[in-house]
């Protein structure tokens, strides 16, 4: 995302294996609507991104949900880079799917 980009439409954000968020380039911070869903389904050896950095940062909105759909064990579904951060909420759900293979 670049700017003024926008997901703000979108219920659900998926990252997968290997995809990359990228809010570094943001004109401002990403916050996710309480509606909105964040899911990673990095495995196999390949994570998903969230690229931050200082002031662009992502937030979950106060009722917004968390995903982990595939965790196999040895690999994290997602990974947050940069000197930025990813803020969840005390009232934030995570749930996490663990994949037997």
């Amino acid at each position: 995302m670049i700017g003024s980009g926008s997901i703000t439409n979108s219920t659900a954000i998926s990252v997968a294996g290997n995809a990359t968020l990228d809010v570094s380039t943001l004109s401002t911070p990403l916050t996710l609507a309480n509606s909105q869903t964040l899911s990673a389904s990095g495995n196999g050896g390949a994570s998903g991104t969230i690229v931050t950095t200082a002031g662009n940062d992502l937030t979950l909105g106060v009722a917004s949900g968390l995903n982990f759909t595939a965790y196999d064990g040895a690999t994290a579904p997602l990974t947050v880079t940069g000197s930025g951060t990813m803020f969840l909420a005390a009232s934030n759900t995570v749930h996490m799917v663990i994949n037997h293979g």
